[in-house]
C-alpha cells in the first residue's frame, strides 16, 4: 500500500452511533465515501475561517432528482453557502422532474 494510505474499514456501529464519528469514518471507506469526509474537512475549514470566505456549492443537475433537494433547500436556507454552480438537467432528467 502506498505511503498515507488508510486500510479500507467501516464504522463499527457496535460502539453506539457518533455521528461526527461516522462521518469521519468515511475517510476510510471505499469509492465515493472518503470523498464525503474530505469535503467535510473541506467545509469544517471554511467554517472556521467564518465570513472572510465565500462558499460555493457546485452539484450536477441529478443530485436535485436523486433526493439531495431537500439537503440543499436546507443549506440555502440557513445561509450556509453564498453561491450554487449547477449543470442544466439532460432530457431523462427532466421527463423524471415531470413525472413526480
Amino acid at each position: 500500500m502506498p505511503d498515507g494510505s488508510l486500510p479500507v474499514r467501516g464504522y463499527d456501529f457496535n460502539n453506539g452511533v457518533n455521528h461526527s464519528q461516522l462521518l469521519r469514518s468515511f475517510k476510510a471507506h471505499g469509492f465515493q465515501a472518503n470523498s464525503i469526509a474530505l469535503a467535510i474537512e473541506e467545509i469544517n475549514k471554511m467554517i472556521k475561517k467564518g465570513p472572510n470566505c465565500t462558499i460555493f456549492l457546485g452539484y450536477t443537475s441529478n443530485m436535485i432528482s436523486c433526493g439531495n433537494r431537500e439537503i440543499i433547500r436546507y443549506l440555502v436556507e440557513h445561509h450556509m453557502v453564498d453561491a450554487i454552480v449547477t449543470t442544466a438537467g439532460g432530457i431523462e432528467e427532466d421527463i423524471m422532474k415531470c413525472m413526480a
